[in-house]
């Protein structure tokens, strides 16, 4: 890792990508393979035996769990009074200040939270939080007040508060962080700070996890369970660990029409193991196709074709480790049982806590499990509808937006 060395291990990291692309997945190998003793993204894919470990992955399918996953029980998930409280909080207003994504995306976090807040009766008025700098972000602020004080929210949902767009900037973070206790303090506003990538944060800046929590803040939303120790006992009861609401548009293709798996996603600083994946597993002649999606520009895939891949394939893929070596959930594993697909997951106890192994999904850890998993997944029909169907009803039942509301304003409004 001495730095001299970084510049030059990247650049082969990402000559190893244009081998992918290029369909030279050889070559791929032995590049990611030369370099990853001194690229520490690449290294930690290759770490404890990907190429020859295998993971005793089979008994989550024959012995699945029987316990209902720890989101469920830390809660008290089912004990929810939904219909009580949606007539409790009907007509609340909710403020949400998140950065817009300007792509053809129509599901993405803060549409999907707007959705599902209108459903459980709340009244929804968004703000976009990434606005250009100097004289626009003083604008922004003047015109945040004026919203507040006109509308008069219960709740405000600021996604990634004091970590990106205006909130974050040096000239405009004290102003929001003001403007924000003052309309705490004087008209009882409840604030949501929300983490999308929590593990970043843990990772590069942790201190700042709960950092002006009771001053600025009443709530952290995020979905990292693996940190829900964390902090304090305030702190820790401060935390709401449950993802956003989860919503796709309707498939409108068959199911399983390619009988073959498929990791859909798109190569990004934190996802950089995704490339040692594909190339991997194509060279090691794995029935999979790695398709390469970008979050912005001509080449995003739309909704719909999202969605139809992954209902055309009869397996679907995702990838948990990051760059930093942290395993994580992904909303991927909400949006492939809501097409109707069938999850195979690179096992990540984050995925565990929000999900049952064996029931509603298959886990794997090492290329040698893959290559074992995905013949025997195909082979089988039936226990492929069996996960389909059990995963689809959970997810429909607990992660599209009532039990979000109806647990984040439970805390808000004990």
């Amino acid at each position: 890792d001495a730095p001299r060395e970084l510049p030059f291990a990247e650049a082969i990291r990402m000559r190893a990508l244009d081998w992918c692309r290029a369909g030279d997945f050889l070559r791929a190998t032995v590049l990611l393979r030369y370099v990853a003793p001194v690229d520490q993204p690449t290294r930690a894919v290759y770490a404890d035996g990907l190429l020859v470990r295998r993971w005793d992955w089979a008994k989550l399918l024959t012995t699945p769990d029987h316990e209902p996953p720890g989101f469920i029980t830390d809660y008290a998930i089912d004990a929810l009074p939904i219909g009580h409280l949606k007539a409790r909080h009907a007509g609340k207003r909710l403020l949400v200040v998140r950065r817009f994504a300007y792509t053809k995306e129509q599901y993405g976090v803060g549409d999907n939270l707007r959705r599902a807040a209108i459903r459980f009766g709340l009244v929804v008025h968004e703000l976009d939080s990434v606005r250009l700098p100097g004289p626009a972000g003083d604008a922004f602020i003047a015109e945040l007040y004026r919203t507040i004080e006109d509308m008069r929210p219960s709740v405000i949902f600021w996604d990634e508060l004091f970590l990106s767009g205006i909130s974050a900037e040096p000239r405009h973070r004290d102003d929001v962080a003001q403007l924000l206790a003052t309309v705490r303090r004087r008209f009882g506003v409840r604030v949501i700070k929300y983490y999308g990538d929590v593990w970043y944060i843990m990772t590069h800046m942790p201190h700042q996890l709960f950092e002006q929590l009771g001053d600025c803040y009443d709530l952290v939303n995020h979905m990292h369970p693996a940190i829900r120790h964390v902090g304090t006992d305030a702190e820790r009861q401060a935390v709401f660990c449950c993802p956003t609401p989860a919503e796709i548009t309707p498939p409108t293709e068959p199911y399983g029409t390619i009988p073959r798996a498929c990791i859909i996603g798109s190569i990004h600083p934190g996802g950089i193991p995704r490339i040692v994946w594909w190339a991997e597993c194509v060279r090691a002649g794995l029935p999979l196709d790695f398709i390469e999606t970008f979050r912005h520009g001509p080449y995003q895939l739309s909704d719909q074709e999202y969605v139809n891949t992954l209902r055309r394939y009869q397996l679907s893929i995702t990838l948990s480790l990051r760059d930093t070596g942290t395993r994580i959930f992904t909303g991927r594993a909400h949006d492939i049982p809501l097409a109707g697909g069938v999850l195979l997951e690179e096992h990540s106890e984050d995925t565990h806590y929000f999900l049952q192994a064996g029931v509603h999904y298959a886990a794997f850890e090492t290329l040698p499990d893959l290559a074992a998993l995905i013949p025997e997944m195909l082979a089988d029909e039936a226990r492929r509808q069996r996960i389909a169907a059990a995963a689809h009803a959970w997810v429909a039942r607990y992660y599209t937006g009532d039990c979000y509301w109806a647990g984040t304003l439970s805390k808000l409004f004990p």
